[in-house]
């Protein structure tokens, strides 16, 4: 989806169904999850795939793709803890000292890509395994927790309705790339850029500028949901979220975010999440092991992929 094409239109609409008609079903095969109770609090576990995703967005329309999200989660959970635990910080400084280790890790990959001239999907897969090795050694095999309990709120709280307050970040968080991409002049750039690399150096878009922020923008966003895992959890260790890439790059192409960039949008993002989320909480609740549902997590994502590429090829003139 283009910028000009508006931020929903009838793939969001199917999604919306989609969504519906999957919880029509698990409802009826899983009684559990009749209950919105139940399903609210299963939905705590998949607010960080979807900031993951969420924040990826503006990379991925740019042609990009970011492996390293889940490792800059881990890197910036444990440099929280240690802050806190050890170094004496009060837990807010080492929360926003972890936001601005997951800005600068994203930053540095475009930085990675634009100055050193390497693709990006080489760059985050070197960083995936350089930000992860780094939070071991931040963490040193040690497990902190109690943490503050106005830092746990975050992970463990309730908003009227019976809400996890996770829900709020991540919808503070896609409605700031809601606005960034179809309000603002970067937004306009990442999709021109995405969408015809050639058009937009004639047009003077300013694409290493413009990459260097998507990534940014990434990494603080892997940042937020490593607020998020660890206050759910209590605790940080260096293999957290091991994996989770994969769920919000599954979350991004079911959204119709196009892997060759240029189309994509925060709507179909947010409803992609409540629909493989949906998936993962009813599969859990049929007792199917992870290890299934990792398989089918990564036969979904290629499905959709070949699905989206070949739906593009038949728009294309």
């Amino acid at each position: 989806m283009s910028a000009a094409s508006g931020p929903f239109g009838r793939r969001e609409i199917a999604l919306l169904a989609a969504v519906v008609l999957l919880w029509g079903i698990f409802a009826a095969a899983i009684p559990p999850l009749r209950s919105a109770e139940v399903i609210l609090d299963q939905s705590r576990f998949w607010i960080e795939a979807g900031l993951l995703a969420v924040g990826m967005l503006p990379a991925i329309l740019i042609g990009g793709i970011d492996l390293s999200c889940a490792s800059i989660l881990a890197l910036s959970g444990v440099t929280i803890v240690r802050l806190h635990a050890e170094a004496g910080f009060p837990i807010g400084w080492a929360a926003a000292s972890g936001l601005a280790i997951g800005a600068a890790t994203g930053a540095l990959n475009g930085a990675l890509m634009v100055f050193a001239r390497i693709p990006d999907l080489v760059v985050t897969l070197a960083t995936m395994a350089i930000y992860r090795g780094l939070a071991q050694v931040v963490s040193q095999n040690r497990v902190h927790s109690n943490l503050p309990e106005s830092f746990l709120y975050l992970g463990e709280g309730l908003l009227p309705g019976g809400v996890p307050v996770q829900w709020a970040v991540l919808v503070a968080g896609w409605l700031a790339i809601f606005v960034l991409l179809h309000g603002t002049r970067f937004g306009r750039r990442t999709y021109a850029l995405g969408s015809s690399p050639a058009a937009a150096r004639f047009a003077l878009v300013p694409a290493e500028s413009v990459r260097i922020a998507a990534y940014a923008v990434s990494g603080l966003a892997s940042a937020c949901a490593a607020v998020i895992h660890t206050a759910r959890s209590n605790t940080a260790r260096s293999d957290d979220a091991l994996g989770l890439e994969l769920d919000a790059i599954t979350c991004l192409v079911l959204g119709g975010a196009s892997i060759s960039g240029g189309r994509g949008s925060a709507a179909g993002v947010l409803l992609s999440v409540l629909a493989l989320g949906l998936l993962r909480s009813g599969l859990t609740l049929a007792r199917v092991p992870s290890l299934y549902q990792r398989c089918a997590t990564g036969a979904i994502l290629i499905v959709l992929a070949a699905v989206n590429e070949r739906l593009a090829g038949r728009r294309s003139p």
